[in-house]
């Protein structure tokens, strides 16, 4: 069987209809373009030997103004960082509240409003989720700043490993996220 050479540009292009981005790539995965031939992006190297202890649900990877780098990720019941060493710091604020590891379910009798069916009557068809705890993590210029979903504080950490996070000062309380813009 013969081969036939393809003459595919390189690059990404979602315009148009199918037809139009006809011998064209239209999709990719871990792939990257040098010197217009398409290679794998080369793995992933591990920053940490310092694993954390639960579930992560958040992360945020920022650079201060004096160029150190930093992770930020939050579980259900810890806040680390981790510089570009790979080391990592517990910078969990003092009297955080953890919230839940994973998220339950719940289905049947209890789980509707109120007066929805004849009392006493399981529903099969309401179910009442408890979410997992997961983070907002943001920067503030250099410093991160982070609210949990469970916990309703926003908490500020000024990239001194040496001091945990603390409360924001005047900060609104009872949160489930915080939005940073410019």
């Amino acid at each position: 069987m013969a081969l036939i050479p393809l003459q595919i540009p390189p690059g990404i292009y979602r315009n148009g209809t199918d037809l139009q981005q006809a011998s064209r790539w239209r999709d990719s995965n871990l792939i990257r373009w040098v010197d217009n031939t398409m290679k794998p992006v080369g793995g992933w190297k591990k920053r940490s030997v310092t694993a954390a202890d639960n579930k992560i649900r958040g992360l945020i990877t920022w650079v201060t103004n004096s160029d150190v780098r930093y992770i930020a990720a939050g579980t259900y019941a810890n806040l680390y960082a981790y510089n570009a060493a790979g080391t990592r710091y517990d910078i969990t604020p003092t009297g955080f509240t953890s919230g839940r590891e994973d998220a339950n379910a719940y289905t049947g009798y209890g789980a509707g409003a109120y007066g929805y069916d004849e009392y006493g009557v399981g529903r099969q068809d309401i179910t009442t989720i408890d979410a997992a705890t997961t983070w907002s993590l943001d920067t503030w210029g250099e410093y991160l700043v982070a609210c949990s979903s469970d916990d309703g504080k926003i908490y500020e950490w000024q990239t001194d490993t040496a001091v945990i996070a603390a409360v924001l000062s005047n900060a609104p309380t009872n949160n489930i996220g915080i939005v940073v813009t410019d």
